[in-house]
């Protein structure tokens, strides 16, 4: 039997009394353990966190084996409890730098080469540190903490252990993060690689934090835990709030340092997606994070030529390693496309479709992963800064991904969030709306024609005019009803040409559209 086999038999005995060859299983399974073997939560292939039940009850299991002991290593360092977990013994072989002064790292903790232990700190045991990583002084591992490569858990870091619920993951700090002196990050966090913690961030199911980079408040969504976006800088929340409008249109300046952070790929190198590629450089994106594919050789060598963003052919390549998976090809090509590529996309990156009718169920089915996707639809206008897009979130997708695709679109106009369910009429109304507002354009500029207006004159006019009128009804907020009032003076030439337009019918033939 293997080992997981025979600790699961074990705790299903529910047994108060064990034997030597009881204590000789955890004796084994304490060592699997502190050796990096087994752990309590784990990667899988598609880089999505999962938790190690049968780990989590075998430690629970070992608690209850053990009795009260003292197992202090000097009368000034007291050590009383459970005789089945001590401090683990280390030596040179180890690697690991322990400077003096009362650190402890239990037995059944995996702590891996390379790692730095300032004292006075502590690892409990199920947690797995990782190389590299430096434990400051008075910081604190917790049971079954996942600490990931090169990360810095500044003094006086707490990283609260999940032993209960066994079903529950545990706090998990990926690779190159850094955890500000004082923090303290419970109750299953996630926080993501590169994040930063500023010193006496309290990271909990209930207490908001805001993304200095995102500028974005984040809290525990439901029942998933609170996760911490890759390359955010974290403070206390204090009086910030989420705004209450979802349609707020974000200043492009402000979202610069939130694009340098991200390394994005814009597959289908298009109409739309060279539109949203120029939105991102002008934003702050460096040309070198990006990378953009097209299907054919000759046109990714044309159009290399024209920017300094790698343009080329193979979609997987381009994948590799991007924050952000930018899916604008046809509707029609985008199976093939998922398929090519799903194979070297991970839960880590989010994937956002511009691909019209496609909804995010069909890709996440195609990819077979726990994978982020939002749904976007933007219009024409994104190439002069003035687009309208919609966006809709997967199932997989947080908050976190929502303002980074919300970002992204608010670099060529604003973005408005909305359930799935609304994205067909979006699409008839912002993104086909540009073609019905040409109509009423040429419309007007034929009347101004009509009166001896040169053509260009006529055509200034009414464009500045519809352009002047959408920006007060959207800087205001006011009803359309009350800005037309504003305009309509008793018996002057405004009401007629009201009248015209209602004899015409143009308030029932332009919702038929």
């Amino acid at each position: 039997m293997s080992l997981r086999e025979r600790i699961e038999a074990l705790v299903a005995r529910e047994s108060e009394a064990f034997d030597d060859a009881d204590g000789a299983l955890l004796a084994e399974f304490r060592t699997a353990l502190a050796r990096g073997e087994i752990r309590a939560a784990e990667r899988t292939p598609d880089g999505a966190w999962c938790v190690n039940v049968w780990v989590k009850r075998g430690i629970l299991l070992g608690f209850r084996m053990g009795a009260l002991a003292d197992m202090s290593a000097h009368p000034s360092l007291r050590f009383f409890d459970k005789d089945t977990y001590p401090v683990r013994p280390t030596t040179l072989a180890d690697k690991i730098r322990i400077v003096p002064g009362g650190s402890s790292i239990r037995d059944g903790a995996y702590v891996a080469p390379g790692v730095i232990c300032m004292p006075p700190m502590y690892v409990n045991v199920g947690a797995y540190v990782e190389e590299g990583t430096m434990i400051d002084s008075h910081a604190l591992v917790g049971s079954c903490a996942q600490i990931g490569k090169r990360v810095h858990l500044s003094a006086a870091a707490q990283i609260g252990g999940v032993l209960e619920p066994v079903g529950a993951l545990p706090v998990i700090v990926e690779d190159d993060a850094l955890v500000g002196g004082g923090c303290g990050v419970y109750e299953g966090t996630i926080v993501r690689e590169r994040a930063v913690l500023a010193p006496g961030t309290v990271l909990t199911g209930s207490t908001p934090v805001y993304d200095l980079v995102r500028e974005q408040v984040y809290r525990r969504d439901g029942n998933r835990p609170l996760e911490i976006p890759a390359g955010a800088v974290i403070v206390y929340a204090g009086d910030r709030q989420v705004s209450g409008r979802e349609d707020r249109c974000r200043d492009r300046a402000g979202g610069n340092l939130a694009m340098k952070q991200q390394r994005v790929a814009v597959l289908g190198l298009g109409k739309i997606g060279n539109i949203l590629l120029q939105g991102l450089l002008e934003a702050g994106l460096p040309p070198g994070n990006a990378v953009a594919t097209v299907r054919h050789a000759e046109r990714a060598q044309t159009l290399g030529a024209k920017r300094a963003v790698s343009v080329g052919t193979d979609n997987r390549a381009a994948v590799r390693g991007a924050d952000v998976i930018i899916i604008a090809v046809k509707p029609q090509n985008v199976r093939e496309l998922l398929e090519e590529i799903r194979g070297d996309v991970t839960p880590s990156q989010l994937v956002i479709s511009v691909a019209a009718s496609v909804p995010t169920g069909f890709i996440e089915e195609l990819l077979g992963k726990p994978i982020p996707v939002v749904r976007a639809m933007p219009n024409t206008p994104s190439q002069v800064g003035a687009g309208m897009t919609g966006i809709c979130r997967g199932k997989h997708a947080t908050d976190a991904h929502l303002d980074t695709a919300r970002r992204l679109f608010d670099t060529v106009g604003r973005t408005v969030v909305v359930d799935e369910k609304h994205m067909d009429a979006v699409t008839g109304l912002s993104a086909s709306g540009p073609a019905f507002v040409y109509i009423i354009l040429e419309s007007l500029a034929e009347a101004g024609v009509k009166v001896g207006l040169p053509r260009d004159v006529a055509t200034i006019l009414s464009a500045q005019t519809l352009l002047g009128a959408a920006k007060v009804a959207l800087d205001t907020g006011d009803h359309p009803a009350l800005l037309k009032d504003a305009v309509t003076t008793p018996a002057g030439c405004t009401i007629d040409g009201i009248l015209e337009l209602e004899e015409g019918k143009l308030r029932v033939s332009e919702p038929r559209s």
